[in-house]
This record gives structure tokens, C-alpha cells and sequence, in this order.
């Protein structure tokens, strides 16, 4: 990710509910907006929001936990900042090709 850039890997429909509910909360008190989303190939939602303001990289994790993305790895990603790297990313799987 980058310093203006959350992405959430969303796990099941409890935790889609509550990062809907997130979302419209944290919009009141600073600038993000939904900029994408797509099904992961484990069924799982993934979603990019941007900010309108550069964060750090530990506080772009501690907002994607807030607003639903996995905790379990979360707490791996927090590990690696504490060991130096910035371990933010999601995967989109490849679209398939249509026609011959």
C-alpha cells in the first residue's frame, strides 16, 4: 500500500456489516473513500480505500483493523513493522479472458 491507501482483506458478512458501519463513522471525522473491491480467491472481499491525507504505516493498519480487515493479519503486519518492512499488500486475482 501506500502512505494514502488502506486495504482491507474482509473475512466473513459480520465483518463486511462492520466495516460498513465503520466507514460512515470515520467519514465524519477525516477524508476516506471506498475505491475499489473485488472477491479474493479464498471468497474473501477485498477493498482499497483512499485517504485524503498521508498516514504512517502503523496507523494504516491500526484503521484496516478498525474497520473489519483480518486481525490475525493485522497482528502479523504489525509484526513486520516492528521488524523494519512495510508488509501492506492485497492480491487481486487475474480476470479470466473471454472469447477464443
Amino acid at each position: 500500500g501506500t502512505p494514502t491507501t488502506l486495504l482491507l482483506d474482509i473475512d466473513d458478512d459480520a465483518s463486511l456489516e462492520h466495516y460498513n458501519g465503520m466507514l460512515k463513522a470515520i467519514q465524519k471525522f477525516m477524508d476516506i473513500r471506498e475505491k475499489t473491491r473485488w472477491k479474493s480467491k479464498s471468497d474473501n472481499t477485498h477493498i482499497v480505500l483512499e485517504l485524503g491525507k498521508e498516514l504512517d504505516v502503523t496507523a494504516r493498519i491500526d484503521l484496516q483493523m478498525v474497520l473489519g480487515s483480518d486481525r490475525k493479519r493485522g497482528f502479523f503486519e504489525l509484526c513486520h513493522v516492528i521488524e523494519g518492512a512495510n508488509p501492506i499488500a492485497l492480491f487481486k486475482p487475474k480476470e479470466e479472458k473471454k472469447g477464443f
